[in-house]
């Protein structure tokens, strides 16, 4: 029962990891805009005028790739604790250390989400007293 119920959740981890990507990149309609133009010239980039390029955008996109890196790594834990417990053959300490390190790994996604929500409503807020009211 227990390693039909590991393929299972191994082939949704699976998915979830090759559809997930694609579908961050298919929410943004604009994608094209940093690639490269005919009228560009050879190896030139067709980036967004300066007044789009503002500060709190750059530090906005630095947090979340930041933040992304830091969800990735939890994610990793996540996974380390469950190969130690697949491969823990029922030792009782180390069951107990792999849920623990599973446990630990979902408290840190808890704390990167909540993190990635409260730097989004401060700096949206930083944005729109800056720009007279339009968000970020």
């Amino acid at each position: 029962m227990n390693k039909k119920l590991f393929k299972h959740a191994a082939s949704f981890l699976l998915l979830l990891i090759l559809v997930v990507p694609s579908l961050a990149l298919a929410q943004n309609p604009d994608i094209n805009r940093y690639m490269p133009t005919a009228g560009s010239g050879p190896g030139q980039l067709n980036l967004p005028s300066n007044n789009t390029l503002q500060p709190v955008a750059v530090i906005t996109n630095i947090i979340n790739i930041f933040l992304g890196l830091l969800g990735l790594l939890a994610v990793i834990i996540v996974l380390i604790g469950g190969f130690k417990w697949m491969t823990a053959n029922g030792v009782e300490d180390k069951v107990k250390n792999a849920k623990k390190t599973i446990e630990y790994g979902l408290i840190g996604m808890g704390i990167i989400l909540l993190s990635y929500v409260i730097v989004r409503l401060v700096l949206g807020a930083i944005y729109k007293v800056g720009t007279g009211g339009t968000t970020l």
